[in-house]
C-alpha cells in the first residue's frame, strides 16, 4: 500500500522530465499510473485512482541526463511487474520492491513486451 501525498505534487522544475506508464489490466486497470519524475528522475510515484491521490513507489535512481535516458514501464498483463530505467535497469515483481538487473546496456529508453506473454 502506498502513502498518500501530504505535500503538493512536484511541478515546474521540481517535476523535471516526467515519464509515465499506465496500467492495462488488474484490479485498477488504467487508473493505475506510475510516474518517474523529480530532479534527474530520482522519484517514482504511483496512483491507483487515476491521479487523485499519489504516493511514493520507491526504486528510482537519479541520472544527470534524465531527459532522454530514463523510463518506466508496467507489464500489460501483470501490473505488479514494473521496470524503471536510468543508467541501470531495475524491475519489481510485487509492484514496489525493486531489484537491479544485469546483462543490459546502460541508458534505457523503453521496454517492449512480447504480445504472446
Amino acid at each position: 500500500m502506498i502513502a498518500l501525498f501530504t505535500i503538493p505534487f512536484p511541478t515546474g522544475n521540481d517535476a523535471g522530465w516526467i515519464k509515465l506508464a499506465i496500467g492495462r489490466e488488474g484490479p485498477h486497470g488504467s487508473n493505475y499510473v506510475i510516474a518517474k519524475l523529480g530532479p534527474q528522475g530520482q522519484n517514482t510515484y504511483a496512483t491507483f485512482d487515476g491521479g487523485v491521490n499519489w504516493g511514493p513507489a520507491g526504486g528510482s535512481e537519479a541520472v544527470d541526463y534524465d531527459e532522454w535516458t530514463s523510463m518506466v514501464a508496467i507489464h500489460p498483463r501483470n501490473p505488479r511487474r514494473l521496470f524503471l530505467g536510468g543508467v541501470n535497469l531495475q524491475y519489481s515483481d510485487d509492484g514496489f520492491n525493486f531489484h537491479p538487473t544485469n546483462g543490459t546496456h546502460s541508458d534505457h529508453h523503453q521496454v517492449v513486451f512480447r504480445p504472446s506473454r
